[in-house]
């Protein structure tokens, strides 16, 4: 029963706009921002490298854009870049990188 609701639900939710999008990160990251202040409420994304990220997404769900978040935030960690994610930085990783792990 439970399933056949949930089945229903993914089918008939519409995902979320640019905007909404947008929001969502920008609330889970304050979520877990430390006292000290971001440069912007997208910090350590620039708001253009979150757009290009939530653009070129297949879907939008919180899901997603959670693990698509999560890959690119490693990748930057691995490489030095955290301080800041540019959308020169987003657009050097592959379709592969960006999606790892997504279904």
């Amino acid at each position: 029963m439970n399933q056949q609701r949930l089945r229903r639900a993914k089918e008939t939710c519409p995902s979320p706009d640019m905007y909404v999008g947008q929001q969502y990160v920008s609330e889970l990251l304050a979520h877990y921002r430390t006292d000290a202040q971001p440069k912007t409420g997208y910090s350590p994304f620039t708001e253009d490298a979150l757009k290009l990220l939530l653009t070129h997404l297949q879907r939008r769900t919180p899901r997603d854009v959670n693990k698509r978040c999560r890959n690119v935030l490693l990748r930057a960690f691995e490489t030095g870049n955290g301080a800041e994610i540019t959308v020169d930085f987003v657009r050097k990783m592959s379709l592969e990188e960006l999606d790892r792990e997504m279904g």
